[in-house]
């Protein structure tokens, strides 16, 4: 596979992937799965999580802090820009977390194995973490559908949010590394390969040739 980005020099803009097209890839993906016809929620999913995400930062910022973990790999931090609006920024939990899952692309050829995948998840699914969001995300179904039923009423099956951010996130990787794409989702933000990070002395080249897994904030509608 060809890079679209030269390596530290974040020269060349990677081909975007809207949800709609994800969605369509990762049923494709998962087309044998006895769950699969759950992936047409994958849209509602992704608001849950960026209501979610609204909501942690919100709750971060009254308590007097201004960062907080996402998915337990990116650590998304804000403060006022010069219109003295909110700007969000994402950077990694842990360094080792990103050149891990780097190093191991480099060592396959190239290209994302059942390996890389199962790292990348161990992570992100880490306890207690992981199921404290399943639950989250159920609660916000549960109390938006009160008053008006916008969410799909499987999404109040935990196994069904826990598999769909299975395929999510384990689709995110595949397609940001395996074909060089920037997956783009409303209202939360973009997943991509990025090697701006590399020019960082903290990354050793050769843990990061292969970029770096990042996350572009697009939060809307957050009071902080």
């Amino acid at each position: 596979m060809k890079n679209n980005t030269q390596n530290g020099e974040g020269v060349g803009v990677a081909p975007h992937c809207n949800l709609e097209s994800f969605i369509e890839k990762m049923k494709e993906r998962h087309a044998d799965d006895s769950m699969c016809a759950l992936i047409d929620h994958l849209d509602q999913v992704c608001e849950l999580i960026a209501i979610h995400l609204s909501r942690k930062i919100n709750k971060a910022h009254k308590e007097g802090t201004h960062n907080t973990k996402f998915m337990n790999f990116w650590k998304i931090s804000w403060r006022k820009n010069r219109n003295q609006e909110w700007a969000f920024r994402a950077s990694f939990a842990a360094s080792t977390t990103a050149r891990g899952l780097t190093k191991r692309f480099i060592e396959n050829g190239g290209s994302v194995d059942d390996v890389m995948i199962q790292h990348f998840f161990n992570i992100i699914a880490k306890p207690p973490t992981f199921m404290e969001l399943v639950d989250e995300l159920t609660s916000i179904v549960y109390e938006s559908n009160k008053m008006n039923e916008f969410f799909s009423n499987e999404l109040t099956v935990g196994k069904n949010i826990s598999y769909l951010l299975n395929v999510l996130f384990k689709g995110v990787l595949v397609v940001c590394y395996d074909e060089g794409m920037t997956v783009s989702v409303p209202r939360l933000g973009a997943f991509l390969r990025t090697f701006r990070s590399a020019r960082k002395q903290e990354f050793a080249s050769k843990e990061t040739s292969g970029g770096l897994l990042q996350f572009e904030v697009a939060l809307e509608n957050v009071f902080i």
